[in-house]
């Protein structure tokens, strides 16, 4: 088995690529790989067709972007730029983030309804917020 090159070099992609099993590495649909290195992401993807990111990530900023049951966790630059961890649900609304010593529980209208750390007037303990409310309001 020779690995060919298309005619007049025509592969738009730079890097690496691992296809399924009988399909044609140049050709490929991402649904139809194992994995795709273009030397700034590796991208992971399952059979189900989710995709774990390593590097520059479709957010914008960089780390690890994990699939999870009905949404994301990601690792590392976040897209509101904090540096940590949130899930994000389907729809894209984070739901939890750790930054730095503090965690934040996100209604489904993104209300902040519970911190635990750093709170927003500097002492560090936790806050429940009532429904429709953010933490914030509060101080």
């Amino acid at each position: 088995m020779g690995i060919s090159i298309p005619d007049g070099n025509n592969n738009q992609f730079f890097g690496q690529k691992v296809s399924k099993e009988g399909k044609n590495v140049y050709n490929a649909s991402d649904s139809d790989l194992i994995y795709k290195n273009d030397y700034s992401t590796q991208t992971y993807y399952s059979n189900n067709g989710t995709a774990m990111e390593i590097g520059k990530l479709a957010s914008g900023g960089y780390g690890i972007s994990v699939p999870a049951n009905n949404g994301t966790i990601n690792f590392g630059d976040l897209a509101d730029g904090n540096l940590g961890m949130n899930t994000v649900d389907a729809n894209g609304k984070v739901l939890f983030e750790l930054v730095g010593s503090t965690w934040y529980w996100y209604d489904e209208s993104g209300n902040n309804v519970m911190q635990v750390g750093l709170l927003p007037d500097g002492t560090y303990g936790w806050a429940v917020a009532t429904p429709g409310n953010s933490v914030s309001g509060a101080y």
